[in-house]
């Protein structure tokens, strides 16, 4: 597994600054006042990354991914 200290890059949806553009632009700067690289995403549907990433479960290279059914649509 790759820890957190290990990681060396951050990605970012890209509709983070356009839903939250305040946030972002006070996160970018500490971002970039702490020297941690990131880039945005493009095409995203939200800000989670737990929709489009996966997250490293294992020190193998084993991964899962979340999926958001909506429930509303699933009911008889």
């Amino acid at each position: 597994m790759i820890a957190d200290n290990k990681t060396n890059f951050l990605y970012l949806a890209d509709t983070l600054p356009k839903k939250y553009s305040n946030f972002y632009q006070q996160f970018e700067k500490v971002l970039k006042e702490c020297n941690i690289n990131f880039q945005l995403l493009p095409q995203t549907k939200d800000v989670w990354a737990v929709d489009y990433m996966p997250i490293q479960i294992a020190e193998i290279n084993l991964f899962a991914l979340f999926t958001i059914l909506n429930i509303c649509k699933h009911r008889n």
